[in-house]
């Protein structure tokens, strides 16, 4: 079950790394910067929680900021695509 572990945790880096690529690629706008930046920093808070609970055995109190962490990762992926489009001028 650990290999299982670490290419979810794999997959999941290797795809936020894709998505600043793309964005940067396409412009990163001011107004785009606040969501990407927000889920790398919830995926780097989700790896150095799980690495810490690997480390020490993983305490309870650890389980439960972890858990809380997978959580808050998944709601910023899901409202990243529409805080990503570009919106056209607004009709008259």
């Amino acid at each position: 079950m650990g290999n299982r572990r670490n290419l979810g945790r794999d997959l999941l880096a290797i795809a936020a790394i894709a998505i600043v690529f793309v964005v940067g690629r396409r412009g990163l706008t001011p107004s785009r910067r606040p969501a990407l930046t927000a889920l790398l920093v919830a995926i780097l808070g989700q790896m150095a929680v799980g690495y810490t609970q690997y480390f020490t055995g993983e305490p309870i109190a650890l389980v439960v900021i972890h858990v809380m962490g997978a959580t808050a990762t998944w709601a910023i992926v899901l409202f990243l695509p529409p805080s990503l489009r570009s919106r056209g001028a607004a009709p008259a």
